[in-house]
């Protein structure tokens, strides 16, 4: 004969054959058929722990709100990106004297690092207001860096100017206030945040 079933074996196992049946397949099994004598011991296997289960169905509102719960449950696709703290490197503003900017509209330059991305910014003061102007940089020179989008904000965390970088890596903000600011990249699989960053005209 073929090969039985699991379904056949179960029923064998479970005394539902017909006597007919029984024979057949203990004839089988005497030949003997390693094969089906490793399926007899995984569902003996399989039985035997289905007999000591003793758990019961759930109520149908508990296996409801459950239900609910999962799908609840917070999607990793929607957590927040991994966020990166840019470190300073360079303010032109420290290199030089307070005198040396009194009374002279001076563009000021800071250059930022974080991982394997620098950020040059440029800050020139315009009518008791501030332009900014910035690049992301690669690792290596004239390495492109994939496009952010970068956001000013307020620190209360409310976005005040929005843009997205070109294919140099370059964005520009005109005509900000004086104040303290937070700037974020957002590179797509990770943010980058200049904190505390301070315009001011002096």
């Amino acid at each position: 004969m073929l090969h039985p079933t699991y379904e056949t074996l179960t029923n064998y196992l479970e005394n539902q054959l017909s006597d007919a049946e029984r024979a057949q397949l203990e004839m089988h099994l005497s030949q003997p058929c390693q094969k089906c004598s490793v399926k007899i011991d995984r569902l003996r296997s399989v039985l035997a722990i289905s007999a000591a289960d003793r758990t019961v169905a759930p109520p149908p509102d508990v296996l409801k709100q459950a239900i609910a719960l999962y799908q609840k449950r917070v999607n990793p696709a929607l957590l927040p990106h991994m966020r990166v703290l840019a470190a300073l490197q360079f303010d032109s503003r420290l290199q030089a004297s307070p005198a040396a900017f009194r009374g002279v509209a001076r563009t000021r330059q800071l250059l930022f690092t974080a991982q394997e991305v620098d950020i040059d910014l440029q800050l020139t003061p315009e009518h008791g207001d501030q332009n900014l102007v910035g690049q992301i940089l690669g690792p290596k020179q004239n390495q492109q860096v994939p496009l952010a989008f970068v956001s000013l904000q307020n620190k209360t965390g409310k976005l005040l100017k929005g843009a997205e970088t070109d294919p140099y890596g370059q964005f520009a903000f005109r005509q900000i206030l004086p104040g303290v600011y937070d700037l974020i990249f957002d590179l797509g699989s990770q943010e980058i945040a200049i904190l505390d960053l301070e315009l001011s005209n002096d």
